[in-house]
């Protein structure tokens, strides 16, 4: 068995805190902790080596015979001593915590010395061996920066224009001894200050003018703006006036996109299966001259009406409506009443080649029996009666009236009668 170093003290054993309780066959007989680089005896006793060492040690002084500390039993100490590796590997095995307070580090023993050469709660020395207590390892950094005797500081002075540098210990002899030089780097700092201080006023005088001058400026800009914005909206109204003039004194036509009408059908076919009840949405209103009528169109997405078949059979069938009604206008005061001018719809084929295209049209009246629907609107909003126009929802497939998801209806207004 080797020899141990001389200078061996008891106990010898791992005093780690373990993680589970350690086996009594892993604990050293003599110092009573689990094994450090275990033995095994002949007559099946295991210690640490360096227990076993020291007890051999004490018997040669004592001039007695070589003998097992557990059962005195008589021992070759090269013959009879073997290394337990096998005993070893399983210690090294166990389980312990970190030794450092604030770590929540766990794992196998023999991975302790490689963790505590990073631990970051491991009280280590000052690396400018100031010689005083340790620190936890993440706490250094604050040490050498605020509290370490040894460590390298600027002069406090420094802005003033000493450049001296040395241990933060003698930051008192420093100053003791410099008193004179800082005075005189002051002085010249508060004159260059003053020098400064009266450029900056001169600068500050400057801006304020110019910051006069730029409020005026503004003020005047902002007029002037205000100006044109009143002009803006002057010509604004002129050309809305034009472009509702222009829309009714073009052919008296007026074209309405319907965007997404997949989605007004889904919805208005739910409402009408769920409360028999139709949705429907309107146009914006539209002139139908320059000092025309305000008209608006209204549009029905989903009806179930009864079509008659070629046998004089009704059938139901699912149909698009399309109505017109009369909105209080500017001009009404002026206009004959009740609006008799004739009212063509027609769903616009989409058709890439115009000369290919098929549009659905319907030519309307409205009747003179009713003439209370197409009177003088009163109040904002006179209810379409007579102009109507039921389309089937199958015609709408059969070309591309719908595209993209949109359906594009033209409204053209005729001559009285």
């Amino acid at each position: 068995m080797a020899e141990a170093p001389g200078n061996l003290q008891l106990p010898s054993g791992y005093d780690e805190e373990f993680a589970d309780e350690v086996d009594e066959d892993f604990l050293c007989l003599i110092c009573h902790l689990p094994l450090r680089k275990p033995v095994l005896t002949r007559c099946g006793h295991r210690f640490c080596n360096a227990c076993l060492e020291k007890h051999f040690r004490r018997q040669e002084e004592q001039r007695h015979p070589y003998s097992c500390p557990a059962d005195r039993e008589r021992l070759d100490r090269d013959r009879d001593v073997f290394p337990d590796n096998a005993t070893g590997r399983k210690i090294l095995s166990l389980m312990i915590k970190c030794p450092s307070d604030g770590c929540s580090w766990t794992d196998e023993l023999r991975n302790k010395e490689d963790h505590l050469k990073t631990c970051i709660k491991m009280p280590i020395p000052c690396p400018n061996s100031c010689g005083k207590e340790r620190y936890a390892r993440d706490m250094i950094p604050n040490h050498i920066e605020n509290d370490c005797p040894l460590t390298l500081v600027s002069c406090p002075y420094a802005q003033m224009g000493c450049n001296q540098q040395f241990q933060r210990r003698n930051v008192d002899s420093h100053l003791e001894a410099a008193t004179r030089k800082h005075l005189d780097l002051a002085c010249v700092k508060l004159n260059s200050s003053q020098a400064q201080l009266v450029e900056q006023r001169v600068q500050l005088d400057e801006t304020q003018a110019q910051l006069s001058s730029t409020q005026a400026q503004l003020k005047n800009t902002q007029e002037t703006t205000r100006k044109l914005e009143e002009k803006l909206e002057a010509l604004q109204t002129q050309l809305e006036t034009k472009v509702n003039a222009d829309r009714g004194a073009d052919n008296k036509r007026f074209i309405w996109k319907i965007e997404n009408f997949s989605e007004i059908l889904r919805q208005a076919k739910a409402r009408w299966n769920k409360e028999q009840h139709y949705e429907m949405i309107k146009s914006d209103p539209f002139y139908t001259g320059y000092y025309g009528y305000k008209l608006q169109v209204i549009v029905r997405p989903y009806l179930e009406t009864e079509a008659l078949q070629d046998d004089e059979t009704l059938l139901p069938q699912e149909t698009l409506y399309f109505g017109l009604a009369s909105v209080e206008g500017e001009y009404d005061d002026i206009l004959p009443w009740p609006f008799s001018k004739k009212i063509t719809f027609t769903v616009i084929d989409q058709n890439q080649d115009i000369n290919e295209r098929k549009n659905l049209t319907a030519d309307l009246r409205p009747s003179s029996r009713a003439p209370i629907f197409y009177g003088r609107p009163i109040g904002n909003f006179a209810f379409d009666s007579d102009i109507m126009w039921y389309l089937p929802h199958e015609w709408l497939q059969t070309r591309d009236y719908i595209l993209n998801d949109n359906l594009f209806l033209q409204v053209d207004v005729g001559p009285d009668d």
